[in-house]
């Protein structure tokens, strides 16, 4: 996922796939909104993913904005197995897409109603030499799925975003919101996401 460098300080630029190059205008923090969304914020630009106009139509371009905190700019993140998540809009109840033909640099992402299909799902993976990719080894390269064009996120204070964890029965305090997986230590490096094959 890719915000354009050179114009990436302004509103309303549409998010597109690009070769990941490591820097910051490909990088996104996930910060916890109420009732389990989250606001998708820029590293480079400090603007928030935001469904252009706050559309609830098929095909909606996904910018990015001056965050404001409504609900276009407010996401969920499911698990579909796999390692792969799903980012919904809280507004419209639909999937970020990058289907193209064939999708490659340059693709704008947008909504669309949720089928299934790889072009929606995404990998979350670690940022930087060092980072714990869920292989249980450290200090190893990222990991990235061969082929695939790749998108970074940025999440600081959350790792292992591939790894399920689950409220024991008994336990009687929820769980503070986090993306699913996810589990807080504020000193572990940030991740990235891959589109799924």
């Amino acid at each position: 996922m890719d915000v354009d460098a050179a114009v990436a300080a302004a509103d309303d630029v549409v998010v597109q796939l690009w070769d990941c190059n490591g820097g910051t205008n490909q990088q996104f923090r996930f910060e916890a909104a109420d009732g389990g969304y989250y606001r998708i914020r820029n590293v480079s630009s400090d603007k928030c993913l935001d469904v252009r106009a706050g559309s609830t139509a098929d095909g909606a371009v996904i910018v990015q904005y001056t965050c404001h905190g409504n609900r276009n700019q407010q996401w969920s993140v499911t698990e579909v197995g796999g390692g792969a998540v799903r980012i919904t809009s809280r507004l419209s109840g639909k999937v970020i897409d990058a289907h193209g033909s064939p999708p490659g640099n340059g693709t704008a992402l947008f909504q669309r109603a949720s089928s299934g299909g790889t072009s929606q799902q995404f990998r979350l993976n670690p940022v930087g030499a060092g980072a714990d990719t869920g292989t249980g080894t450290a200090g190893g390269p990222e990991a990235v799925t061969p082929g695939a064009s790749p998108q970074a996120w940025n999440q600081p204070g959350y790792i292992d975003n591939l790894h399920t964890q689950r409220r024991p029965a008994r336990a009687t305090t929820p769980r503070e919101d986090l993306p699913p997986g996810a589990r807080r230590d504020a000193a572990r490096p940030p991740i990235t996401a891959t589109p799924r094959d």
